[in-house]
């Protein structure tokens, strides 16, 4: 009969284990085979540590002795290990010292190149301030000139101001728009008009009896133009007068020529023929042309002769179609002779009808008749 693996054995074969009878279970109490066997593994254990302490002296011993006998080796093997060591120490040191100097070199130059963007952008800001202090100290000196209205004598600034534009108050400068302004009198009437001004001013007051404005003929601008360039000869330190005015009058020259060239642009004086032209010649700037017909430089007789289309006709196979051109061309021609062949059989009553434009109807009818019968021989 086979046991099942799930039930335990109702019997136990191992002795020496403890016990599982309901009244000796668990009590904690030990066999004397027990109590032989864990004095027999004391035993053993005590054995064999007895061995290994013996051993261990036995090696140390032996260790001790090899190491003595071969002290001189061991040494020069650890000389060598020391050696090598302390160079690569040595190695790694110096490569460290080289990347510490090539950091500080690094560094400094940084520092030397940041304080040289400082001066320089300093010195940009020292230009700005210059260039801003020489307009400010010619301003400044302009303003001693200048001649300030004081408040005693505003009211008769005013009165000057507003009698600038009256006839007869000596010569009128032109106002700030650079324009001479009509000229009035005293109780404000329009009495002259500058000549520029006298169209409109006449079309729009119909009845005014203003008069045209002429400035006095011993106008000072030449003579203050002259003064002004003394002044700065002598300024210049001697300079030869008549050089500078020749040099002031080339330059005007120079300034009415550029005036002149510059009146119209060249597309405005072309024609529509010349544009057409000018086009064609600007897209056909690239053709060369083909190498029968390129020109033969100066020098090159190697070259061919260009062949001419006179000296050189077009020939054509006889049994070939002729192309597009010459077959029109033809038959054109026949169409011209034919036609020609049909109005020499016109009688001459057609003919007069028809030269003088009054066919009648049945000569019409008879003329297209004959001249599509004809058409259609062609």
């Amino acid at each position: 009969m086979l046991r099942s693996f799930i039930s335990r054995s109702p019997y136990r074969p191992y002795y020496n284990l403890p016990s599982k009878q309901p009244g000796r279970m668990l009590t904690g109490f030990t066999t004397p085979y027990r109590v032989w066997m864990w004095k027999q593994g004391e035993t053993w254990r005590a054995v064999h540590e007895a061995q290994f302490e013996h051993l261990r002296r036995v090696y140390r011993r032996q260790w001790l002795e090899s190491f003595r006998s071969n002290a001189d080796e061991y040494i020069h093997k650890y000389n060598i290990t020391k050696s090598a060591q302390i160079a690569q120490w040595e190695h790694e040191m110096e490569s460290q010292e080289r990347q510490r100097r090539e950091t500080v070199q690094v560094s400094q130059g940084r520092e030397l190149l940041k304080q040289k963007h400082l001066d320089l952008l300093r010195e940009y800001h020292e230009r700005q301030f210059f260039h801003w202090y020489e307009r400010a100290s010619e301003r400044l000196q302009y303003m001693t000139k200048i001649n300030y209205v004081t408040p005693e004598n505003l009211s008769a600034h005013v009165e000057k101001e507003l009698s600038k534009y009256v006839s007869g108050n000596g010569p009128h400068p032109l106002n700030f728009a650079g324009q001479m302004p009509v000229l009035e009198d005293e109780d404000g009437n329009v009495v002259e008009v500058p000549e520029g001004e006298a169209k409109n001013h006449f079309a729009e007051h119909p009845n005014s009896k203003a008069t045209i404005f002429k400035p006095l003929e011993s106008d000072r601008s030449s003579e203050m133009i002259d003064e002004f360039v003394s002044a700065q000869v002598a300024e210049m330190g001697g300079v030869d007068e008549g050089s500078v005015t020749s040099v002031l009058d080339e330059e005007t020259d120079t300034q009415t020529t550029v005036e002149e060239e510059a009146r119209v642009a060249k597309s405005m004086e072309l024609s529509n023929e010349d544009a057409q032209v000018n086009k064609r010649a600007y897209i056909d700037r690239g053709k060369i042309g083909s190498k029968a017909f390129r020109k033969v430089k100066a020098g090159d007789t190697s070259a061919p002769p260009a062949p001419s289309s006179e000296s050189q006709p077009k020939k054509f196979k006889k049994g070939a179609a002729l192309p597009a051109e010459f077959a029109n061309a033809s038959l054109k021609e026949n169409r011209e002779q034919k036609f020609e062949k049909t109005v020499s059989t016109l009688s001459p009553d057609m003919m007069k009808a028809i030269s003088g434009n009054k066919t009648s109807d049945f000569a019409q009818g008879k003329l297209k008749r004959q001249t599509g019968k004809q058409h259609k021989d062609l």
